[in-house]
Parts: C-alpha cells; sequence; structure tokens
C-alpha cells in the first residue's frame, strides 16, 4: 500500500480469529474465550422488548432511576411487525417520531451513534459544516475513489467515490 506510506514489513497476514484477538488486545486466541479477562475496560448491555404500553407511574420511576445513573450510556429504538401482515409505514413513523423527541435528551451537534452503525435516518442528518470536517470528507472520497473507483463495497451510508467521466 504505497499510498498509505508503508512497507511490506509492517503488514502481515492473519486469520480472522488472530486479528480479533490483536483487535481485542489480548495476548493469545485462547484469551477469547476465556471468561477472566484482562482487559482495563469493560462494558455490558442488556435489552427488552416492551410488549404493552408502561403506566405514567412507572414511567416516572423509571426516569428518577435514569437520572441517577453514570452518563455516557446508550439508547436503542426499535420496532418491529410481521412480514405481510402491514407495510410497518405506521411502526417507522411512530419510531422516527420517538427518535426526533429524544433529540433533545441525548447526543447532538451531530447526534452520535456508535461507530458504523447503519441508520439511514442518521446519514440525512446534516452536520454543521466545518473546515475539519469538509477537509476530512474530500480525504475520504479521495481515498474512495482511488481505492474503490467502481464502489464496489459499499452501503447507503459509505463515503462515495468521485463519478468518473470517461
Amino acid at each position: 500500500f504505497p499510498e498509505l506510506d508503508l512497507v511490506e514489513m509492517e503488514l502481515s497476514e492473519m486469520s480472522w480469529v488472530k486479528s480479533a484477538m490483536q483487535f481485542a488486545r489480548l495476548s493469545s486466541v485462547e484469551e477469547l474465550t476465556s471468561r477472566v479477562s484482562k482487559m482495563k475496560y469493560y462494558g455490558t448491555n442488556k435489552s427488552d422488548y416492551v410488549k404493552q404500553p408502561i403506566q405514567r407511574d412507572a414511567l416516572a420511576e423509571i426516569l428518577r432511576y435514569l437520572s441517577t445513573g453514570p452518563v455516557g450510556y446508550s439508547v436503542q429504538y426499535g420496532i418491529t411487525w410481521k412480514a405481510g401482515k402491514d407495510d410497518g409505514e405506521a411502526g417507522m413513523t411512530w419510531l422516527r417520531t420517538l427518535y426526533e423527541y429524544m433529540a433533545l435528551h441525548v447526543s447532538y451537534d451531530p447526534r452520535a451513534a456508535y461507530v458504523n452503525y447503519i441508520d439511514l435516518d442518521l446519514s440525512m442528518e446534516v452536520a454543521p459544516a466545518t473546515t475539519t470536517n469538509a477537509s476530512n470528507f474530500d480525504r475520504l472520497v479521495q481515498a474512495k475513489t482511488h481505492i474503490d473507483p467502481a464502489n464496489v463495497f459499499n452501503n447507503a451510508q459509505s463515503i462515495p467515490p468521485l463519478e468518473r467521466h470517461d
């Protein structure tokens, strides 16, 4: 990768599991399955489905509890529907309305989600343009155009390559 100023000595080929081990900053592949962690940072997640409306007094108690907790936690919003039973539009409208309402209470300028979170609504939001953001975006477009001009590796939130006019 000469465009990255890398030389062959700085590169190595390895299995996916070994790269996962290195990414997690572990010293061996065996540590991936160990129940005793040597990591200095920890995290955990929980998930629930709400199958019936939560009563108003219970919501007030939930909010009181959340206000006593640490900052920096993530909120997950979700809605499901059965294929063929309905088109999901009502659920999507409800979810987007909740998401818009929560904007007053969560990260902003720009709104944040965890890295690589796939949410088409995030790509619709326009972050305030700054010289740094614009410069980084331009550099990413140049890199994408050079490395993947046919846009083989893409999703709805991908950096687009420049169009060619041959």
